[in-house]
Order: C-alpha cells, then sequence, then structure tokens
C-alpha cells in the first residue's frame, strides 16, 4: 500500500466528487483552452491531458482539421481547487469516459462535464511563464521530436523512473503528482474506499508508465509553427 497515498489522502479537504455516486473524487481539475475561448464545461484531474487541448484543441470527429498556430494562438491552463468545507458534486463526462469509472481510470481518461458551471467559480488561470515552462519541459524531453516536428505520446527517463520524470515535465502542484495519485483518489465517504474497484484500478494505472493521451485532440500546429513558438511568445505576453 503507498505511504504517499496515504499521505496525500491525509490532506485532502473537501473535493470534487463525481455525482450520483461515482464513487471518485479529486480536489484538483484543470481545462484546457485557448486565449477568447470561453469555459467548455470540460475539466480532467489529468494536467497533461488539459495541456494537450490547450496545445492542440478538440477533434470533436475523425474528420476534424488542425487550427491552432501557436503563431496566433495562446494556450491557457486554467486550475480549480476544492473547496474547504463541503463536497462538490459534479457530473462525470460519461461520452468521454464511456464504460463507466474503472474502464476509464484504466485508460488514463477521468473527465467532468459540468455545463452549470459549478467548477468555474473555484478555478484561477494558470500564469504564462508556468505554461511556457511545461512546453518547453516537452520540447527538452522525448515527448517531442524536434527533427521531425513531432509530439509522442511516451517519455523514458534515463535514471529508470518515468513517473518522477513525467511531474518534472508536467509541473504538478505540490503533493499532487503521480507519487500522489495526480488527486484522483476513492470516494472516502464510502465504506472501506481502500477495498473497492476504483482503488485497485488507480493502483494498477500509476504503477504503469504515463502516457501522453492526445488522441482526442488534433495533435499537431499549423502554420508552421512549432512549440517553440508558444514558449516565446507566451514569455513575451506575461499573463
Amino acid at each position: 500500500m503507498s505511504e504517499a497515498f496515504h499521505q496525500a489522502w491525509s490532506l485532502l479537504k473537501m473535493p470534487f466528487v463525481i455525482e450520483d455516486g461515482g464513487n471518485l473524487q479529486t480536489d484538483i481539475l484543470y481545462q484546457g483552452r485557448r486565449t477568447g475561448d470561453k469555459n467548455t464545461g470540460y475539466w480532467t484531474p489529468h494536467k497533461s491531458k488539459a495541456l494537450a487541448y490547450a496545445m492542440f484543441g478538440p477533434r470533436n470527429d475523425w474528420k476534424g482539421s488542425p487550427f491552432v498556430d501557436a503563431n496566433v494562438h495562446y494556450p491557457e491552463l486554467h486550475m480549480a481547487r476544492a473547496p474547504k468545507g463541503e463536497y462538490v458534486e459534479v457530473p462525470e463526462d460519461e461520452e468521454y469516459m464511456g464504460g463507466g469509472i474503472v474502464p476509464a481510470i484504466e485508460r488514463g481518461r477521468v473527465a467532468f462535464h459540468d455545463p452549470d458551471g459549478i467548477v468555474e467559480p473555484y478555478s484561477q488561470k494558470l500564469p504564462d511563464e508556468h505554461v511556457a515552462q511545461i512546453i518547453q519541459n516537452i520540447i527538452d524531453s522525448d515527448l517531442y521530436d524536434e527533427e521531425m516536428d513531432d509530439f509522442e505520446e511516451q517519455h523514458y527517463d534515463d535514471e529508470g523512473d518515468e513517473n518522477e520524470a513525467w511531474d518534472r515535465i508536467f509541473l504538478p502542484p505540490k503533493g499532487a503528482g503521480h507519487d500522489y495519485w495526480e488527486t484522483i483518489y476513492p470516494d472516502n465517504r464510502r465504506d472501506d474506499p481502500e477495498g473497492s474497484r476504483v482503488y485497485e484500478a488507480l493502483e494498477e494505472f500509476y504503477s504503469e508508465q504515463p502516457l501522453w493521451d492526445k488522441i482526442t485532440t488534433n495533435d499537431m500546429l499549423i502554420g508552421g509553427s512549432t512549440p517553440h513558438d508558444f514558449v516565446r511568445r507566451l514569455k513575451e505576453r506575461g499573463q
């Protein structure tokens, strides 16, 4: 049983929970979009996935075309922290997760769909400098092949600890890295949450090498732009 898991769980306040008894809770949610876009209503505890949406935009069908130009658009990450003193119920994104909570965990597809704006009052935009640093970290890692101008799903750390390397790339909040289950936990209001299938699925998922799942994004930039242009322009803007 993970010591890091228990340390993080003991620090949880009143988290976001999946509506109607989904048996899952998280204390941090992210949304990725571009400057000028309204709140999409879609939130995920997977920061890397939110960044992919910010950088590449969603692909709503297989015929969708890339549309993000790093010389035109600014990627934004919005982070929501759960409030103290209450449980906040948010609907799951049934279409994206598909097949229930446990299969969604196994595929790294935990997500919420919040058309009523329940989460937004608890959110704030992360600084441009922070987003620029993550994108620079991606460039410096093997998640980006500069010669091919191509983005990869897997990162291999020479020191042998992919989870720690992943956290260094995506800069999770203190106490919220992969060693801390990305702030995803079984609902602690349930009887024996550590014996639940959700706990087992989380334990299995975070024992494996992380993947940068970009399958529902466009996964590329247009206009001859590269991620370097994001970094440069975000640092210039500095919001």
